[in-house]
């Protein structure tokens, strides 16, 4: 049996999954920003560099906190997917 080792990203604990059920349950699923991580870790990523190069700490301080929200979208976003895959 084959075995996927995930990433623990924030508070998620997604320690393993088999990989044979994750392809077969993933060909039905659709991406979409609300089941798709990395959507929302570019997002996050996008905001940082934007934050990086802003002058005003304010706006900086803003931009640093929807990086935030964008990777906890992420998160939210696996969680769901794996949900789908293994609630029915």
């Amino acid at each position: 049996m084959a075995f996927l080792a995930v990433k623990r990203i924030g508070s998620a604990d997604l320690s393993c999954v088999n990989v044979n059920v994750v392809r077969e349950k993933a060909r039905s699923m659709p991406s979409a920003p609300d089941i798709d991580p990395q959507y929302w870790h570019q997002r996050a990523e996008e905001a940082r560099h934007l934050a990086a190069r802003m002058t005003d700490e304010t706006a900086k301080q803003t931009m640093l906190m929807v990086a935030e929200d964008c990777d906890s979208f992420a998160v939210a976003a696996i969680m769901r997917y794996f949900e789908k895959l293994f609630g029915d």
